[in-house]
């Protein structure tokens, strides 16, 4: 019996990333993916399994499993529901110790190499972002949201606002609160949304001006210069948040390198040069980025603070 199962929901057209994480997961034979959508998809990976349903469906659904009105007027509000997919999806997971929400922008490594039986025996819930986070598959620890401790699910629920319900300050400010032990190492690379290159969220100094990152035969790694010396550490996935990344990947792909320019390149000789080739800073690209991206946060909160929506 397989221990870990991640649950994927998302409505609409796939992307051209999408066949690039379906076969992250299926070298992960480990874990089974549960992928809810309205879209039929013919890249789906062996260890995974589909559940077909239009968004009002799952609205019905949701709505099934609570006693009081709740607001999902767009798919883009179910990063709040995250924390409740233990609860309202239990009939398709009862099988597995651990259940975990997923993105589709992402990349994993071997999930294996980094989340282990001691990690699974210790913790009910394991990393803090909507990306990935793993939790305890068992009638409290589903219902841990509830508590209240901390940002209060029946308001988060209630509101079209989103109030990130599923990151640090809601379910992981709730498990401290708790005082429930959690795992909170950054085991992966969350990729900034406001720089041309690649470069790492909340990793500061880590960062390096020329890395990239290399996925080859299902481990993930980061390729960085570090004075004249090529050098790399292996990560358990890479997250391209808010980016339309060009990387459509076929199934005999063994070994690609994704790169600043967003898109993927095989066959390459993966060297000094070619890491400084691939990885440079651009002035006006990254003044782009900056500016796209402080659009989207502002128009953002022009919804939620003027609009209140």
């Amino acid at each position: 019996m397989k221990k870990i199962v991640l649950i994927l929901v998302y409505f609409g057209e796939l992307p051209a990333y999408a066949n690039a994480f379906f076969k992250s997961v299926e070298h992960n034979q480990s874990v089974d993916l549960l992928f809810i959508s309205d879209q039929p998809s013919d890249c789906l990976p062996s260890n995974a399994r589909q559940v077909t349903l239009s968004f009002d469906d799952l609205k019905d659904k949701f709505q099934s499993e609570f006693d009081f009105s709740i607001t999902l007027d767009s798919p883009y509000k179910l990063v709040d529901y995250k924390p409740a997919y233990g609860l309202i999806f239990h009939k398709y997971i009862k099988m597995y110790e651990f259940w975990g929400h997923v993105d589709m922008d992402m990349i994993f490594g071997n999930i294996d190499h980094f989340i282990n039986n001691g990690m699974l025996e210790k913790f009910d819930k394991i990393y803090q972002f909507g990306h990935l986070t793993l939790y305890r598959n068992n009638y409290e620890n589903n219902r841990r949201f509830m508590s209240d401790e901390g940002m209060n699910y029946r308001d988060v629920f209630s509101t079209p606002l989103i109030k990130v319900f599923d990151e640090t300050q809601g379910m992981q400010r709730k498990f401290e609160l708790m005082n429930i032990p959690t795992y909170t190492s950054n085991d992966f690379a969350d990729i900034a949304p406001w720089k041309y290159r690649m470069y790492e969220v909340g990793k500061g100094l880590y960062n390096k001006p020329n890395q990239v990152y290399v996925w080859s035969n299902g481990i993930l790694y980061r390729y960085y210069i570090e004075g004249k010396d090529v050098k790399k550490n292996e990560l358990l996935y890479v997250h391209f948040q808010k980016r339309n990344m060009d990387i459509s990947v076929s199934d005999q792909a063994s070994k690609y390198y994704v790169i600043s320019s967003h898109k993927i390149i095989k066959n390459a000789k993966l060297d000094y040069n070619f890491i400084k080739k691939h990885s440079y800073s651009n002035f006006f690209l990254d003044s782009y980025y900056y500016l796209k991206y402080q659009y989207y946060i502002w128009n953002r909160r022009y919804h939620k603070y003027v609009l209140g929506r």
